[in-house]
């Protein structure tokens, strides 16, 4: 399977390791003298229409006039979206108060982020994951951070409206 081919196929990952994957992508192609970087650059768009930053990358790409400048987009998008990442999971992480009940739905990098550096700052708090069926994105969020250590309750997602009350924030 090809490497947009995954992408097009990825119904667990956000749109910010999305958006990472196509533009580390981007650099390989433009680094290796890919000869239709344009129509790389469309498939990659349509590949996940609804991740705008996805598309957006995409678009910008395929407006760009050398496989060099595609490069330099690319560099400049991934060294953006890590240091945005890493600022909203700080930020995130500070809301996390000791004895918590985070709910989270769905996969996010970022919320799991949050969720670890917390846990690395000794925050005691636990954490209740949605399924998120059908694909069970939340189930896989759940997984990693037990690995972590951190305690997880792992609901249907139609168990929410019992669990929303007892949360101290949601993360999605």
């Amino acid at each position: 399977m090809s490497p947009i081919e995954e992408i097009r196929k990825d119904r667990v990952h956000g749109a910010r390791w999305l958006t990472q994957r196509a533009a580390n992508i981007l650099l390989t192609l433009a680094r290796e003298g890919y000869p239709d970087l344009r129509q790389a650059c469309r498939e990659l768009a349509a590949a996940q229409p609804a991740m705008a930053p996805l598309v957006q990358l995409a678009n910008a790409a395929a407006r760009a006039g050398t496989p060099a400048e595609v490069e330099t987009l690319c560099v400049r998008t991934l060294f953006a979206l890590e240091r945005s990442g890493r600022a909203v999971a700080e930020r995130a992480a500070v809301l996390i108060g000791d004895g918590a009940i985070v709910l989270t739905h769905s996969y996010s990098g970022t919320v799991e982020a949050a969720l670890l550096q917390a846990h690395t700052r000794r925050t005691r708090f636990r954490v209740i994951a949605t399924e998120s069926q059908p694909l069970g994105e939340g189930a896989q969020l759940a997984d990693s951070l037990r690995r972590s250590g951190i305690p997880v309750t792992l609901i249907p997602d139609d168990a929410v409206p019992v669990h929303l009350p007892k949360s101290s924030l949601v993360m999605v």
